[in-house]
C-alpha cells in the first residue's frame, strides 16, 4: 500500500509536469504507467478490473456497466471516459434498468495534463490509447520511446486487453418451460434479449456486454407471470459464460 502510494504520488508529479524531466528511473515511470492503464479498466470495469467475478453484483461498475456497447465502436478512443457523453443516465420504466452515461466522466486527467477531456498519458508524458477491435478492447502505451512496437526493455509496447462482451448460456433448471430474458444497457439503453426454454433445456445469449444485467423468468405456462429476477455481474472472458437458473 505504501509502494502504490509513493508510485501514485509520483505518477502525478511526473504528469503535472507533461512529459517532465528523465531523471526519474524508468522502472518508476513503467510503474506508474501500469497504475495509470489500470485506472483506464477500473473506469471501464469498476471492480472487475481488481477481482475475477461471478454473479456477485457488487463486482460491477464503471462504463460498461452502465453504457454496454458503445456508441461507435469503430471510433472508440479514451475521450469517451474523459468527457461527458450522451445518452445520460435514466431509468428504463418498461424494463426496470438503468441505463446511460453516469456522471460528468469515467476517468478523471491528472492536474496540468494537456488536452484533459481527450488525453491520458503514460509515466513518460505519451497518450494512453484505448481501442476496441471485435470483442476485445485494448489498453496501451507505447513504452519510453513514444513509438509503436519497441526493441526491448522499456521501449516495447505495454498492453492490457479483454473482452468487453461475450455469450452467456442459461440452463433452466427452474422445473417448469419458461421465457428467459436478458435485460443488459447498449450504447446507453436499456435493450432485452429472450428465448423460450423448456425445462432442463439450455439457450445462449450472444453478444451480451460485460458488466451488470438482469435475468428473468417468465411462466409460460401462466401467461407470461413472472416467476423470478436475477441480477448477474458479466465478468470479461472468452468463452461463453454459463448459468443455472433454478
Amino acid at each position: 500500500m505504501v509502494l502504490l502510494m509513493v508510485v501514485t504520488l509520483v505518477g502525478i508529479a511526473m504528469i503535472a509536469s507533461f512529459v517532465g524531466g528523465r531523471g526519474v528511473d524508468d522502472d518508476i515511470r513503467y510503474e506508474v504507467t501500469r497504475q495509470r492503464m489500470l485506472e483506464v479498466k477500473r473506469a471501464l470495469l469498476g471492480r472487475l478490473a481488481d477481482v475475477g467475478g461471478g454473479e456477485d453484483i457488487t463486482l460491477c461498475g464503471g462504463f460498461m456497466s452502465d453504457y454496454g456497447k458503445p456508441e461507435d465502436p469503430t471510433n472508440f478512443s479514451i475521450a469517451v471516459l474523459l468527457s461527458s457523453q450522451h445518452p445520460q443516465w435514466s431509468y428504463d420504466d418498461t424494463q426496470k434498468f438503468w441505463a446511460g452515461y453516469r456522471g460528468e466522466r469515467y476517468l478523471d486527467p491528472s492536474p496540468g495534463q494537456p488536452d484533459p477531456e481527450t488525453k491520458f498519458l503514460d509515466g513518460w508524458g505519451f497518450e494512453i490509447d484505448l481501442m476496441l477491435s471485435g470483442d476485445s478492447i485494448e489498453i496501451k502505451s507505447n513504452g519510453s520511446d513514444g513509438k509503436d512496437g519497441g526493441n526491448g526493455g522499456y521501449k516495447e509496447d505495454i498492453v492490457e486487453s479483454f473482452y468487453w462482451q461475450r455469450g452467456i448460456t442459461v440452463n433452466n433448471r427452474t422445473g417448469s418451460d419458461g421465457e428467459f430474458r436478458i435485460v443488459y444497457p447498449s450504447k446507453g439503453l436499456v435493450m432485452a434479449a429472450s428465448q423460450i426454454l423448456s425445462d432442463g433445456s439450455s439457450g445462449t445469449f450472444t453478444n451480451i456486454p460485460v458488466g451488470l444485467m438482469k435475468i428473468e423468468v417468465l411462466d409460460t405456462s401462466a401467461a407470461s407471470k413472472l416467476q423470478s429476477i436475477k441480477m448477474l455481474c458479466l465478468p470479461p472472458g472468452k468463452t461463453n459464460y454459463s448459468i443455472r437458473i433454478k
